[in-house]
């Protein structure tokens, strides 16, 4: 992520672009006015996001009037911003590595599996593990 600063003494202008698209403000100095607005161009809905995270001033209430949100580059009128909820709900994706893990582990289990009812059959290994340590330990007292 990056920080920027956005001064605005006139209209400005965000351009989500064509690609889902997250931006975030950590929260607006002063209040949005007539005179000074802010547009959102190619903002697809259910794919970009835009998030304020802090509004303890109360500023981004008051200025949701003059967020305005456009499907096209200023044509295709969504709508004034709104206020969704006052806290972040992250989503929990587990990272591709957790899955790789799980896949391995299941994959090793599998083969340890298959070998070990291959080593049943021929008569390799006893099918009580008790009996195993039995032996073991009959084995291991004589010597």
């Amino acid at each position: 992520g990056f920080g920027f600063s956005l001064t605005t003494n006139t209209t400005a202008i965000i351009d989500m672009g064509y690609t889902a698209s997250w931006i975030s403000f950590w929260k607006f100095a002063s209040e949005l006015s007539d005179d000074t607005k802010l547009w959102i161009y190619n903002y697809t809905v259910g794919s970009d996001h835009v998030y304020i995270r802090d509004d303890t001033n109360q500023n981004v209430v008051n200025s949701l009037p003059n967020i305005t949100f456009y499907s096209g580059f200023g044509s295709g009128f969504l709508g004034s911003g709104f206020f969704d909820a006052p806290e972040l709900h992250p989503h929990i994706v587990p990272e591709p590595s957790t899955y790789a893990t799980a896949a391995l582990l299941l994959i090793g289990l599998g083969i340890h599996a298959y070998r070990r009812r291959r080593q049943l059959a021929a008569g390799k290994l006893s099918p009580n593990p008790a009996e195993l340590t039995t032996e073991y330990t009959e084995s291991t007292e004589g010597e």
